[in-house]
């Protein structure tokens, strides 16, 4: 019987891994190769290598991979180009809209503004998910996605 129940398992997980669309998860794909444009992306494995306590030393870094262990990936783009730095506001914006992300925080300063956008769940949690962090300036703008679940009380542990 156990033989029997461990091969039903097998082939529900071939099943199911074959099911899967191969879908790159990555939102500025299609902008990163434009003029003036680096970008920097990091896919699941590696966030999951991030978010491993055990091979980290100090406790303060142990509180830092809880924060964050809910995180699928990071994307983040800087560009120097004035028309690619159009292109790419308007990525992000249309990202903002379909996601339904709303702004947490804006700073201006002179020439530059910073805006935070994600989700907060109205449960009283101190959880922010899909995070977007638009930095503009008159020559230069950067953005970074975070995709997943920062835990803002677990960092707070760490101070």
């Amino acid at each position: 019987m156990k033989r029997f129940l461990t091969i039903i398992v097998m082939a529900t997980a071939v099943i199911a891994m074959h099911a899967k669309p191969l879908v790159d998860g990555r939102m500025f794909k299609d902008i990163s190769n434009l003029p003036g444009v680096e970008s920097v992306y990091i896919g699941p494995a590696m966030m999951r290598f991030a978010g491993t306590a055990s091979m980290l030393s100090s406790e303060n870094d142990k509180i830092f991979s809880e924060g964050i262990k809910e995180l699928k990936s990071v994307e983040i783009i800087n560009c120097s180009n004035a028309d690619s730095n159009k292109k790419i506001d308007a990525a992000v914006q249309k990202i903002i809209e379909k996601h339904g992300l709303e702004l947490l925080l804006e700073i201006s300063q002179q020439d530059e503004t910073m805006n935070i956008y994600g989700i907060v769940p109205d449960d009283g949690s101190s959880v922010i998910s899909n995070a977007v962090i638009v930095s503009l300036g008159k020559k230069e703008s950067s953005v970074i996605y975070i995709e997943g679940v920062i835990d803002i009380a677990k960092l707070k542990q760490g101070e």
